[in-house]
């Protein structure tokens, strides 16, 4: 905590002596969202701009009145993490680009790729998820400074000792450092790429596969899971043959009872390691998951639903439950479910619907084409009674062309996001 102390002493002591917008990097979301708070706390100017504000008006009615980050819009201040929707990080940063913003608080979701007008980047951690940055890593993350042309030197600022940026003679690849390999990965490896000890572990997990009567086949169609996490649930499967009549699911959406089952297994079994959280009981998953595939509830609506006690705390989880787990993590759990399911029990379990509804809310076509082009769920709800039957993104861009009328209802900032996608 004294460190911590520390840090930000010196940070607010550089952000009010610097001159040019800043970009001030940190290693975790929640660490993104204090220091942005600490940075807006340092001015009393309110900050008084038409697209700042229609983003501001976006984000009250969608998300939530009292988000942390509309009161460090206000003084010209940002975070930026993976928790953020993308079409809210991408306003972001234009707004950052043309000038209303000062100052980004960012983890590396902004630094990979993304170019910046900022003059200035201050490292507040060298750390990424509480892994140390490699030189590479400090070397990309300085690069977004002095870009778009409009500064010819930008200006690194460390708060802690760093990897030298400039004394890189290699960069490692895990997938020859078989040490570090995770055993899963094995099956996705040729032997000639292992050496002796990497060639010697594969064999043993090979011999282990064949002695359990598994087929590599299956093992590589989940290469995304945890190699002892699939041994698990096949064991458990083996083990509970009562399970196969349990889980028969008659429409295309699993019962209530079998999405608990469902979801228990999956997170208590098959999740990783790092996709495990204390913020997320099996019970609260298994809650939300229902409301999300029979009910297709709006961002604000499953922030009411969240049961932590700060406002801040229930729109970060929830964003990074839509946006990480609906859309990514669950998608790739339920798909690996399938295939050991319909392995064991010789069946044709399909979750295919339960996963579409996860990422995407409903199976309509045009609902997942405007999805997959980053359009927001407020945008797409409020279309949604016009574009009933349409599978194509022209079809739905000569739709709105032929009858303009459907946007009616829309505010600026929603209109500029869904032109920006279609």
């Amino acid at each position: 905590m004294k460190k911590l102390k520390g840090k930000d002493a010196r940070l607010k002591q550089i952000i009010k002596n610097i001159q040019g917008q800043t970009i001030v990097y940190v290693g975790r979301k929640d660490s993104a969202e204090t220091r942005a708070r600490k940075i807006a706390e340092l001015t009393d100017k309110e900050i008084n701009n038409s697209d700042l504000n229609d983003l501001i008006k976006y984000i009250e009615k969608n998300i939530s009145k009292e988000w942390r980050l509309i009161n460090c819009l206000l003084s010209g201040v940002a975070f930026h993490h993976a928790g953020i929707p993308k079409y809210i990080q991408t306003e972001i940063v234009e707004l950052f680009n043309s000038g209303v913003i000062n100052t980004i608080v960012c983890t590396p979701t902004l630094t990979e790729g993304v170019n910046t007008t900022a003059k200035n980047v201050v490292f507040y951690d060298t750390t990424k998820a509480d892994i140390d940055l490699t030189g590479f890593e400090v070397k990309n993350i300085v690069g977004r400074s002095g870009r778009f042309g409009q500064h010819f030197v930008g200006r690194a600022i460390f708060l802690e000792e760093h990897v030298d940026q400039d004394n890189i003679d290699e960069i490692n690849y895990p997938i020859f450092d078989h040490e570090k390999i995770p055993d899963e990965d094995y099956f996705q490896i040729d032997m000639e790429d292992l050496g002796t000890e990497g060639r010697n572990q594969k064999e043993r997990i090979l011999r282990q596969v064949d002695e359990l009567n598994i087929p590599l086949s299956l093992l590589k169609k989940n290469k995304y899971i945890p190699f002892e996490n699939q041994l698990e649930l096949i064991e458990h499967f083996r083990s509970n043959r009562a399970l196969k009549s349990r889980l028969q699911i008659k429409s295309g959406l699993p019962e209530k009872q079998q999405v608990d089952v469902i979801i228990e297994l999956v997170h208590e079994v098959l999740f990783s390691s790092s996709d495990r959280k204390e913020a997320w009981t099996t019970a609260n998953l298994s809650r939300l998951v229902k409301y999300q595939i029979y009910f297709n509830p709006s961002i604000k609506k499953l922030i009411l639903e969240h049961d932590a006690v700060r406002e801040d705390t229930r729109i970060r989880n929830v964003l990074e439950l839509v946006y990480r787990y609906f859309e990514f993590s669950f998608p790739k759990y339920l798909n690996a479910f399938e295939n050991i399911f319909n392995f064991v029990y010789s069946d044709t379990l399909s979750l295919a619907l339960m996963s579409t509804h996860l990422q995407y809310g409903n199976d309509e076509k045009y609902n997942i084409l405007l999805t997959d082009a980053g359009v927001p769920r407020s945008i797409i709800s409020h279309l949604s009674k016009h574009l009933e039957g349409l599978d194509t993104i022209s079809s739905i861009r000569n739709m709105i062309e032929s009858k303009p009328s459907i946007l009616k209802g829309l505010t600026n900032i929603e209109l500029k996001m869904l032109s920006k996608r279609i």
